[in-house]
């Protein structure tokens, strides 16, 4: 669903349209599942998020503004979800080794080969943003916005994260 159709559903929903919300939800829960998946590497954890991120939507569905991004505000309210059930796992303890985040596979995941050699070979936060770009759509811009970096840093770490990928797959057909 193009950005339009989303601001047409949200305006729907704010109106008091919530037969708009299945549509709405199915065509941005995947981007909110791997925004939060990217962050957690667990897929169960991120399912929870995913469902923590629409109950905050509604709840905020009168404050959220039609002009802008809806899925940025999504993947926002999904990464803060996230990075706040990490923080909560690291005081408990259950954090597992950085090597072993993203090693299990969703069937969102794997409908995309590519992510899933992104997921290998790319840092966490490089992975992150190349799935923001490219499932969410996102500009550079909306991006260093909601991870609170230069936009410099989002653009230099997703050309890094490109000309990673390039590297690899040229080793891989070779």
């Amino acid at each position: 669903m193009e950005r339009e159709s989303l601001t047409h559903c949200l305006k729907a929903l704010q109106s008091g349209d919530m037969d708009a919300f299945p549509s709405f939800f199915e065509a941005t829960k995947k981007s909110v599942f791997l925004s939060s998946y990217a962050i957690l590497g667990k897929k169960e954890e991120a399912e929870d998020i995913v469902n923590e991120t629409y109950l905050k939507f509604l709840q905020s569905l009168p404050t959220v503004d039609p002009k802008k991004n809806v899925m940025a505000y999504l993947t926002a309210i999904s990464r803060n979800e996230s990075l706040n059930a990490l923080a909560k796992r690291q005081k408990v303890g259950e954090l597992e080794e950085e090597d072993s985040r993203l090693l299990c596979y969703d069937d969102y995941l794997s409908e995309f080969s590519l992510f899933d050699r992104a997921k290998d070979v790319l840092p966490r936060d490089e992975f992150e943003i190349l799935l923001m770009v490219m499932v969410d759509d996102l500009k550079h811009r909306e991006i260093a916005k909601i991870l609170h970096k230069p936009l410099g840093t989002v653009s230099f770490k997703y050309a890094k994260a490109i000309k990673t990928l390039r590297k690899e797959l040229s080793h891989e057909r070779l």
